[in-house]
């Protein structure tokens, strides 16, 4: 909801004095450096002079203004209690009729499954999607009959069925009311055409725009195309199956030239969010962007705990606007890249690159040669054990012993006594017996 008017403060001011949460219908301020204005007739043509504002129980003040060469002085008083009393009071039909709808759902979103009467919209553009989409999912098609600020009237497209449609505004606000809709439709099915009136590509991106939510999900034109048949039978060309596809996007991730925009901002949020961070933006002459760096403040806190070796590669990006992603990257103690910053420049330059390793040195000092040594080994008395470490799951073997044959012990530990040698049997020739 934007407050433009005496109307929309006075229709705020109701939603807060009906809303018991203190939290609910928060106020965002935007403060422009405008010049005050005083009443006279309209209350908003002559400007207050410095000594008028600050003597607060003066009333009046003198407007010199020059006319054919002499000068002419007028005085004209500021608006009184009684003044304001008749504005205010001739806003109040409108502000029961809006008091009214404090209780009831605004629409800030598009949906066709909140068409119906009653039903209240935050502006006029909502209500045309809204329709837009219920007509395309019932199968009907419709003609405006007008459409103006404060109205918004629609009819079939068939001139014998009685189907109506009709909107408008609520109070001095935005919002739009649907205050009538007749549902039933006595029109033909050959009035249904394939190529679908209602189906833009606006509309069409706002049937598809939840397919593009995941960056990895691959939608062409010609999906689109199939999928709209099959599910509305509403047929369309490449070209407008392209458009919808731009128009999808930008719902889903903004428009690229607007996002541009954003960039400052972002960029300090960072360097709130996370302390220590080092972000660099900068731009042409005419204030088009040129280069940017982020390097974020665990990087940087990280960076002394890794190897100083720091590899640096660029990528082309793939944007409405194109451009090159550069990034600095190093390993850590457990092999792992670690990143390090990023950059972004319109091309893949010397002077970028340059830029772009100017500000990597500002983010990261040279980190101080250190040398570590081994902590000093303390053996343990007796002779080591030579065991090895048993892998999981292994079973384990007990000792044989070579000369008893019985398990638990070797040789060496056998209380078994050791046999008497026998003497090997001399074996004899024939020639000697």
């Amino acid at each position: 909801m934007k407050i433009s008017d005496n109307n929309s403060l006075i229709f705020y001011l109701e939603l807060k004095r009906n809303e018991k949460h203190l939290a609910s219908f928060p106020l965002c301020v935007d403060v422009m450096p405008i010049s005050l204005c005083r009443r006279t007739e309209n209350f908003e043509d002559i400007q207050l002079s410095e000594a008028a504002i600050g003597e607060e129980n003066d009333m009046m003040q003198l407007q010199v203004f020059q006319t054919h060469g002499s000068t002419t002085t007028s005085v004209q008083s500021l608006p009184t209690i009684e003044d304001l009393a008749v504005d205010v009071s001739s806003c109040i039909p409108e502000v029961e009729e809006m008091s009214n709808e404090t209780g009831s759902e605004i629409i800030s979103f598009v949906s066709m499954n909140k068409i119906a009467e009653k039903k209240v919209f935050r502006n006029k553009t909502l209500v045309k999607k809204s329709i837009s989409l219920y007509a395309i999912h019932n199968n009907f098609q419709f003609k405006v009959s007008k459409s103006d600020k404060k109205e918004y009237v629609l009819k079939c497209i068939d001139d014998s069925c009685k189907w109506s449609f009709r909107a408008s505004r609520l109070g001095g606000t935005e919002m739009f009311k649907i205050r009538y809709m007749r549902n039933d439709h006595t029109c033909s099915n050959n009035i249904i055409l394939a190529d679908h009136r209602q189906a833009t590509s606006s509309i069409v991106g706002e049937c598809i725009k939840y397919k593009y939510v995941s960056t990895k999900t691959t939608y062409t034109p010609a999906d689109i195309i199939s999928d709209m048949m099959n599910t509305y039978g509403v047929s369309m060309s490449y070209e407008k199956a392209w458009r919808s596809k731009e128009k999808a996007l930008e719902l889903v991730r903004g428009d690229p030239t607007e996002s541009y925009e954003n960039v400052p901002k972002y960029l300090y949020m960072i360097e709130q969010t996370n302390p220590g961070s080092i972000t660099r933006i900068e731009t042409y002459d005419n204030n088009k962007f040129k280069y940017l760096f982020m390097a974020l403040g665990a990087s940087i806190q990280g960076w002394e705990y890794c190897r100083p070796i720091i590899v640096i590669d660029g990528t082309f990006l793939k944007g409405h606007y194109g451009g090159t992603l550069f990034t600095a990257c190093t390993q850590d103690a457990n092999n792992n890249i670690f990143i390090l910053a990023f950059g972004v420049g319109d091309l893949e330059t010397n002077d970028s690159w340059e830029w772009f390793l100017l500000m990597l040195k500002e983010a990261y000092d040279d980190v101080k040669a250190r040398i570590v040594l081994a902590p000093d080994p303390k053996r343990k008395s007796g002779r080591p054990k030579e065991k090895r470490i048993e892998s999981k799951g292994e079973q384990k073997q007990s000792t044989k012993c070579g000369r008893c044959g019985k398990y638990g012990h070797n040789r060496r530990s056998c209380q078994t006594p050791a046999p008497l040698k026998k003497k090997p049997h001399k074996k004899r020739k024939l020639q000697d017996l």
